[in-house]
Order: C-alpha cells, then structure tokens, then sequence
C-alpha cells in the first residue's frame, strides 16, 4: 500500500517552502497532476 502526497504550490510559496525543502517523494501540484489524481477511485484527500 503506499499514498500520493501533493503540496498546493500556492500554500507552499505562501509559507516559504520550497521544493528543495520537501522530504522524498513528495510532489507539488499542478491542476493536471492534482486534478487527475483527486478523482481516481479510493482516492481520499486531506486538507485544512
């Protein structure tokens, strides 16, 4: 089993982070990437 992990690039420049300071695997969203994986059956999102 294993998970997708996509930060919004908005929030990321918004809080300062930058790609560099993400630990391995984790990806910054696009509306493509982010879009296609929202709707992919058993997907479960996590936001605040």
């Amino acid at each position: 089993m294993g998970a997708t992990v996509l930060i919004c690039p908005m929030c990321s420049k918004h809080y300062g982070i930058v790609e560099s300071n993400l630990l391995p695997g984790i990806k910054v969203g696009s509306p493509e990437l982010t879009g296609g994986a929202l709707f992919k059956d058993g997907t479960h999102a996590l936001t605040w």
